[in-house]
């Protein structure tokens, strides 16, 4: 477990390096990632490289035995490039190009800018193989967003010809016979339209757009493979950009990271998943889920590791809306990702910076060079690493309980949601919860992960009929959890004529007669062991001969009509019940299998992870909160936090059973 920080020294003067230094080693930061939006320093003119300043940098850093996570720069474009090459833009619709003067103003498609991203990652590779204190490489930065330039035109009709191979081929695909979309030519082919679009084509063009990043990805790492032979690869993801399939890219990188600001997330997600606002209080804090979630799908995109590369240290720009966080928060974060399996965590940014887009974006210290907050919880987290690893704790992230996340499903939803009240992963969100308040451990892996070790998989999202999937389901021998939609179309996104749950009819026998959503005021009452619970959101109306293990109730809109029904060791959930429901079906679901869960439910806002023998507390509650009865054993040792059950707000408790 290190610390590490983002590090910008290009935009202070040189006699102000040694005293950065001399603080982030009495913080206990030992690496810095460093470089990323260096390229108009570097290239100033087309062809002319000038490393002088940066080499200062890694010289000094080198001397004091500090190490480097280096960047490649090729997130931010120099001016000259986009005005001089402006085929390399990206644009944001079909009659608007992005301009000089911004980052990620690039298109992934454009050929000339892949010729110059090569040429500067390659300048880059060779300028600093000889550094000893390199030990790890990111390509770019934060990958996402979609184009519409003539050249991303250009490369997805090749990417369907590529695909399809014939026009009839697409054409069924597609379903184009609807309002007689039927194309003769793939240069009739558009990008989707701005409403009422194809979804099919919507999909395509995020399948697309997904396998160019890949491809763009993988030209980095070859050519810092080159170079650096043992040197790990990676990648800072952001969880809310749903464009890219984080999986596809772990397939030439070594090591997935994580850009991780959890009050950015929830000021923008509650906006579009207002599900997710729980209370005003929560404002400063974040959703208390949310930051799990991303850990446990970063960790599972790395099959069991990962790095934080950019952790929320104060208040920030670009959300919304950018409270400063409650004090004590940021500390919680990051040992809420230690516990969750994260080696590394790494503060955005060292100092607030003068000037620029980010001049409000805070960090470890004050633009003056004194602490701020963040460098205060910083210098806590690196006494709190110290007690675990005197404590002998070893990350050990083993679940029972697997969520898939399936990024074809995910872009399905996007182009068929069937309401404005539910997000892409709102779902999701409502089962993932359901499980944290039980204390079960989560993985959340991708579609073509192996299942054996698990005892329940649980699909929230998975729309399409995925081959690969459905033979790992027909062989898994746990309990299998579904939601509302799962495998409700092909491929293609084609509704079957059978109506069935696509590929798995051996396994449940239900069809999908009707799908109806909700306003969020709209409240149905559902029926589970002869207790009342609400209902929202979504109701399927199916046709089963399966067990009914829930109804809806019989006075209301087709009461007695299966709510939730089961066959064997699997359970299809046609409804969105409250939380209470869920924590009570589930529970059931973990005794049946003996899966270890807590006898008490964790109350809304404590979020608790076991690790070994070691358990974490984590308090979202605005509110102490006593933790006694979800301790089984009085004997233990406190590694982190008071000597006391009762864990103020924003308070981390750690605890090591003997």
């Amino acid at each position: 477990m290190k610390l590490g920080v983002c590090y910008y020294p290009e935009h202070w003067s040189k006699d102000q390096w040694h005293d950065d230094i001399k603080k982030m080693k009495q913080i206990g930061i030992s690496t810095v990632r460093i470089f990323e939006f260096t390229w108009g320093l570097v290239e100033s003119e087309e062809n002319k490289y000038d490393f002088t300043l940066l080499n200062e940098v890694m010289d000094l850093l080198e001397k004091n035995n500090i190490n480097v996570i280096m960047c490649t720069p090729t997130a931010s474009l120099p001016p000259w490039l986009v005005v001089k090459y402006p085929e390399v833009r990206a644009y944001t619709d079909v009659n608007t190009p992005m301009v000089s003067g911004t980052r990620r103003n690039y298109s992934f498609s454009s050929e000339k800018y892949r010729e110059f991203s090569r040429k500067i990652t390659k300048a880059y590779a060779e300028n600093f193989k000889d550094y000893k204190n390199i030990v790890g490489w990111q390509t770019d930065n934060e990958y996402g967003g979609l184009s519409y330039s003539p050249e991303d035109l250009l490369a997805f009709r090749k990417w369907l010809q590529a695909k399809y191979k014939s026009l009839d081929n697409l054409n069924k695909a597609w379903g184009s016979e609807f309002w007689s979309l039927i194309y003769g030519s793939f240069d009739e082919i558009e990008f989707p339209a701005p409403r009422c679009a194809n979804p099919t084509q919507v999909l395509d063009f995020h399948r697309f757009h997904a396998d160019n990043v890949t491809s763009f990805n993988k030209e980095q790492v070859d050519i810092i493979n080159s170079y650096y032979k043992d040197i790990p690869v990676t990648h800072n993801f952001m969880v809310a950009f749903p464009y890219v399939n984080q999986f596809d890219l772990m397939a030439d990188l070594d090591v997935p990271s994580i850009d991780f600001y959890p009050l950015g997330v929830y000021s923008n997600e509650t906006n579009l998943n207002p599900s997710l606002l729980v209370e005003q209080s929560q404002f400063r804090r974040g959703f208390y889920t949310m930051q799990g979630f991303t850990f446990d799908l970063t960790r599972g995109v790395g099959n069991g590791k990962f790095w934080i590369l950019e952790h929320q240290a104060g208040p920030i720009n670009w959300a919304q809306h950018n409270p400063v966080p409650q004090d004590g928060m940021i500390r919680l974060w990051g040992i809420e990702g230690i516990a969750h399996g994260a080696t590394l965590l790494s503060p955005f940014r060292w100092r607030q910076c003068l000037a620029g887009f980010e001049a409000f974006h805070s960090g470890l210290l004050l633009p003056s060079g004194d602490i701020a907050q963040g460098g205060v919880e910083y210098t806590q987290i690196s006494q709190d690493i110290k007690k675990l690893e005197q404590a002998g704790f070893k990350q050990d992230c083993t679940s029972e309980v697997a969520f898939i996340y399936d990024y074809d499903s995910l872009w399905a939803f996007m182009s068929q949601s069937q309401s404005i009240s539910v997000d892409k992963l709102t779902i999701f969100h409502r089962y993932y919860e359901a499980f944290i308040n039980l204390g079960a451990n989560v993985d959340v892996i991708s579609s073509k992960h192996d299942l054996s070790s698990y005892k329940v998989v649980v699909l929230t999202q998975s729309m399409l009929a995925n081959p690969t999937l459905i033979k790992n389901l027909q062989n898994f021998k746990g309990q299998i959890i579904l939601s509302p939609r799962t495998f409700s179309r092909e491929e293609d996104l084609h509704i079957p004529e059978e109506l069935p749950l696509v590929g798995i009819e051996n396994l449940i026998d239900v069809k999908i007669l009707q799908l109806e959503t909700f306003a969020p005021y709209v409240k149905e009452t559902i029926i589970y062991k002869d207790q009342e619970y609400t209902s929202t959101l979504y109701r399927e109306h199916i046709q089963t001969n399966q067990k009914v293990v829930a109804e809806f109730k019989s006075d209301e809109f087709r009461g007695g009509s299966p709510a939730v029904v089961r066959n064997n060791n699997l359970t299809y959930i046609t409804c969105m019940p409250e939380n209470s429901m869920l924590v009570e079906l589930f529970s059931d679901v973990c005794k049946d299998l003996d899966i270890r869960i807590l006898p008490h439910r964790l109350p809304q806002h404590l979020k608790m992870r076991r690790s070994g023998e070691f358990v974490f507390f984590f308090n979202y509650a605005k509110e102490s909160l006593d933790v006694s009865k979800f301790i089984n054993s009085k004997n233990y040792d406190v590694i982190i936090g008071e000597q006391t059950t009762e864990i103020k707000s924003a308070g981390v408790l750690a605890i090591k059973y003997k």
